[in-house]
């Protein structure tokens, strides 16, 4: 049996796992994705006007213990009610914006952990329909991202899981990691911000 598959299985190989903002990208997702979102008329000026002055503040000083606790949910609010789809229509253009912003530096060390044969991952507290469409851009094995919960196709301004964003990015990896049988004392996290300590404090390797 293939030890990847097998749930007994000692812990075979390290994995990667990438904070998104100002770690991957410049800047902040989160507020990006709510610049977008009022763009295309979905949420209102008032909201967005609250998480683009969340986002320029994480720009200038970096991230705030309140910052990403705050921001995502309260787009996520706003968006109650709205249809999936057109969410996911802002994806592309968002996304071709964003791998514009990501770091020549990151990029470099994705592609020698890829040559080495280790899976990486997003890690983000962003919104999964961005995340996962850039982690497939850039190479990534996959994401870890916050999820919105969709009922027949429409968002009701809750989440489906844990805001992935502090505490439950390291709970997130470790279930990863139990799922594919990681050994997170030779794995890597790459990180910008002190809530990036429980993630990388779950690694052998933090950077």
């Amino acid at each position: 049996m293939d030890p990847k598959t097998d749930a007994t299985a000692a812990p075979t190989q390290p994995a990667v796992f990438f904070d998104l903002d100002r770690t991957i990208i410049e800047g902040s997702s989160i507020s990006q994705f709510g610049y977008a979102a009022w763009r295309a008329g979905l949420i209102d000026v008032k909201h967005v006007g609250i998480e683009l002055a969340r986002g320029m503040l994480f720009d200038w000083i970096g991230e705030s213990e309140d910052v990403a606790d705050q921001t995502l949910p309260r787009i996520l609010k706003t968006i109650e009610g709205k249809e999936r789809a057109e969410l996911l229509a802002l994806r592309g253009p968002l996304v071709a914006e964003m791998l514009e912003q990501a770091r020549p530096e990151t990029l470099r060390l994705l592609h020698l952990h890829s040559r080495m044969g280790r899976d990486s991952y997003v890690v983000s507290a962003s919104a999964i329909e961005i995340v996962e469409e850039l982690a497939a851009k850039l190479g990534f094995t996959g994401a870890i991202a916050t999820e919105a919960e969709v009922i027949d196709g429409v968002y009701t301004g809750k989440l489906a899981q844990p805001f992935r964003h502090g505490e439950q990015k390291a709970a997130a990896i470790a279930a990863l990691a139990e799922e594919k049988n990681y050994d997170l004392t030779l794995s890597f996290a790459y990180g910008d911000s002190h809530n990036d300590l429980p993630m990388l404090e779950l690694v052998g390797i933090p950077i």
